[in-house]
């Protein structure tokens, strides 16, 4: 007995696995290139083929691949960026510093661009953000402590507000700094507490210590 001809539907099927890259859907009986954005008339084999063969198709496939690795790069290249961003504040090293030829060349030793100051800074405020989300949820429904340190920066008066947890006082966050005018005071003091309890969720309950050198 004869091997069975191959159905019409299995031949297109063979022809359009050969472009993994691109997507075909059928649609009301015609098959639609994803990368052509176009319908293809005919479900032949013949129609299939020239199509996929067609200068127009390889175009628009380079296209679609040429499109799928920028995003893939620009991705990366982010990921990069916002980890580096990470390390150095947390490190407290200077922004600046990425413009040191030494430190291009490091990444350049590691096979990776190094990210430019300025896309760095744009991280900031994501960085500052999902940090703040996280501290958010660490300190949420716990019983906790608060320091409160004075400082001065630049001729400025800065309240800290460092936030520790009660079952790991090692576990410490820095959930807010204030810029202050004036002397600090005692009613200074607790409209940044309220403030800042505001902001993370806190209850006064679960305040169970306060130390602070900012007011009498």
């Amino acid at each position: 007995m004869g091997q069975s001809k191959k159905s019409k539907v299995a031949k297109i099927a063979e022809l359009v696995s050969l472009e993994p890259e691109t997507l075909f859907v059928v649609l009301n009986r015609f098959l639609f290139c994803c990368a052509c954005r176009t319908d293809i008339k005919s479900l032949t084999s013949r129609d299939v083929r020239r199509h996929i063969g067609s200068i127009l198709h390889k175009n628009n496939v380079l296209c679609t691949r040429l499109n799928v690795l920028s995003t893939k790069t620009y991705q990366n290249d982010r990921l990069v960026a916002k980890t580096v961003t990470k390390g150095f504040l947390e490190a407290d090293i200077p922004l600046y510093k990425l413009r040191i030829e030494s430190i291009k060349r490091m990444f350049d030793d590691l096979n990776v661009g190094a990210p430019s100051e300025s896309v760095c800074r744009r991280m900031v405020a994501d960085i500052a953000t999902d940090q703040k989300s996280l501290n958010r949820t660490q300190i949420s429904n716990q019983q906790v402590y608060v320091i409160i340190d004075e400082t001065e920066k630049k001729k400025h008066k800065i309240f800290n507000v460092i936030c520790g947890l009660i079952m790991r006082p090692d576990k410490r966050f820095l959930i807010a700094s204030r810029a202050i005018t004036g002397s600090a005071c005692a009613e200074m003091l607790n409209s940044v507490i309220l403030q800042v309890f505001a902001e993370y969720g806190l209850r006064h309950e679960q305040l169970c210590l306060l130390i602070t050198d900012g007011a009498s």
